[in-house]
């Protein structure tokens, strides 16, 4: 019971949908919740009507927390020990915008038959893709430099390639 408690904090804390892995990966990796436990626990939640997938990706689910998972979270607020709250209020504040960059902005890379490689770069919103761009590269150190960088520079490239393709 617990588990799901702090979770329904977590999406009531973020105000923002959440990808699954993006959430396992942070209440695991702030020992909130072990991965497993985690897993089970939002599955749950989910099947309970607590929170629902947002997304339209059927590869990535976007969950976020519903009415009933507020009215939920209100009647049991006090079950999540005072300490736990704060530091999850905490870690979600100082957090949000790097989070909202790791789920919003993604790529990934691989190698090619001819040895080159393929990198793609995606923008997401809550639950549509806004851009998928594809390039190839000759070596696997220009694949990791773009791979590494994309979460700082999609913003930028959007920016240009909005204004410079969609607007007149």
């Amino acid at each position: 019971m617990l588990d799901k408690l702090i979770l329904l904090f977590v999406f009531d804390k973020f105000e923002v949908p959440l990808r699954e892995e993006l959430v396992l990966e942070i209440a695991d990796g702030n020992k909130w919740i072990p991965y497993i436990d985690c897993k089970i626990a939002l599955d749950s939640i989910a099947e309970s009507g607590f929170v629902t997938n947002v997304s339209q990706n059927k590869n990535s689910k976007r969950y976020m927390i519903t009415a009933d998972g507020r009215e939920c979270l209100s009647s049991f607020y006090t079950n999540i020990p005072s300490s736990l709250r704060q530091n999850i209020s905490e870690h979600v504040k100082e957090n949000r915008v790097a989070y909202r960059k790791k789920q919003d902005y993604t790529a990934d890379y691989f190698r090619n038959s001819d040895q080159s490689f393929t990198v793609k770069l995606r923008i997401e919103s809550t639950s549509v893709q806004l851009m998928e761009i594809t390039l190839i590269v000759q070596n696997r150190n220009n694949a990791k430099w773009i791979y590494r960088n994309w979460p700082e520079k999609a913003p930028m490239i959007y920016e240009y390639i909005h204004d410079n393709l969609l607007e007149p």
